[in-house]
């Protein structure tokens, strides 16, 4: 595959991102509603976590694509790219953060005036500030979080810090880097649970489930960007690609299964997540048929363009109208839902927008990064 068309190549990138907000979000809104039993939809509800999970696949995949090619990067690289990195990260999320605190604040003289009332989600003290705005609250075992989605992002910053060295060992040394960081965090997590047990409680759970616990999901999405490099995009094909195809939904339920199975399982549902999501990448790198044009649909990959800024936005709007709705609207949890979803998440949307407008883009305009200039893989000097 060439490299002349790299935006519409990866346009169903954004396409997956989508899904994947649109997912998290249906989760958070049958939780709102006390999980009420929807028939054949109750899993797709149940399961929408999973789509944080896809995330980290697809930020393993989306950081180490541009190059997984090479083997040497430029002098200064990893400055720009912590530079980069926050300067894109942190003004939206600090942004969110007002915007979760402030939010209540602005609405409960709407709620007292229509007679409703009013529960803040949360309301956060100056302890839970401070591990908010130092990114911790993965860490940290906090009664209530200020937004409770936030978790994944200071996942995701840990990540960022990590990602030179992952990187670095992927490019030097190829699978051996990979089987080397998988390694690693298996022995952490055997190693945790030598010393503690499986009964843990929620601060060593938390660490347990730290970064270095989950490296594996991140650095399943880095293989996939390293295959597509080193294949040149190349759909698999034949009975591999049939196999990997009928797969998918297996590995997805199996992933969701080992989820929620004794912590000891937990690196298995980060590998069947993470072939998972990695084969759907895989398969549709050329974005020419099937599934992967259907990811490239332009409206989802609009929304995808601009899901950060809909994540971190959409629970605070859907919980208050949610709120709201719950003692509007008479009938069953479901059709509350139903009504939720048809409020929420539009709502929720035209803030985004906004938000990426005004908030996330201007972050995002730079100028053109230089090209990686390095030696390729194949001109790997022999050790």
């Amino acid at each position: 595959m060439t490299e002349t068309k790299p935006v519409s190549r990866l346009a169903y990138v954004d396409g997956l991102r989508a899904l994947s907000a649109l997912w998290v979000i249906l989760y958070d809104v049958w939780r709102f509603n006390r999980e009420p039993d929807l028939g054949l939809l109750t899993p797709l509800c149940a399961s929408g976590h999973l789509g944080v999970e896809i995330f980290m696949v697809l930020s393993g995949f989306c950081l180490f694509y541009p190059m997984a090619h090479l083997w040497r990067l430029p002098a200064g690289h990893w400055r720009t790219f912590f530079v980069r990195r926050a300067k894109r990260i942190l003004p939206p999320y600090y942004a969110a953060l007002l915007y979760a605190i402030v939010l209540p604040h602005a609405i409960a003289p709407l709620f007292t005036l229509a007679g409703l009332r009013f529960t803040p989600e949360a309301l956060p003290s100056a302890w839970s500030l401070f591990v908010h705005v130092t990114m911790l609250q993965n860490l940290v075992d906090l009664p209530a979080l200020i937004n409770p989605s936030f978790w994944s992002l200071s996942l995701e910053a840990q990540y960022y810090l990590v990602f030179p060295l992952l990187a670095l060992a992927i490019l030097r040394w190829r699978w051996k880097g990979v089987l080397a960081i998988l390694a690693f965090c298996g022995l952490y997590r055997l190693g945790f649970l030598a010393f503690l047990g499986s009964n843990l409680s929620r601060q060593e759970f938390l660490l347990f489930n730290s970064i270095v616990g989950r490296l594996a999901i991140f650095t399943a999405g880095m293989v996939v960007a390293l295959v597509i490099r080193e294949t040149g995009g190349k759909r698999p094909e034949g009975l591999l690609d049939t196999l990997w195809g009928l797969s998918t939904v297996p590995l997805v339920m199996l992933g969701f299964y080992w989820y929620f199975h004794p912590v000891g399982a937990w690196p298995l549902s980060d590998v069947c997540l993470g072939v998972a999501a990695g084969g759907i990448l895989l398969r549709h790198a050329d974005g020419a048929r099937g599934l992967g044009r259907a990811l490239a649909w332009p409206a989802l990959v609009s929304l995808g363009e601009m899901s950060y800024s809909f994540y971190l936005i959409n629970r605070p709007t859907c919980y208050y109208v949610n709120h709201a709705v719950s003692q509007l609207v008479p009938g069953s949890q479901a059709l509350q839902m139903g009504v939720t979803l048809a409020v929420g998440v539009p709502l929720s949307l035209a803030i985004a927008a906004g938000f990426y407008r005004w908030v996330e883009r201007p972050f995002m305009v730079r100028r053109p990064r230089p090209e990686l200039r390095a030696r390729p893989v194949s001109t790997v000097p022999s050790s």
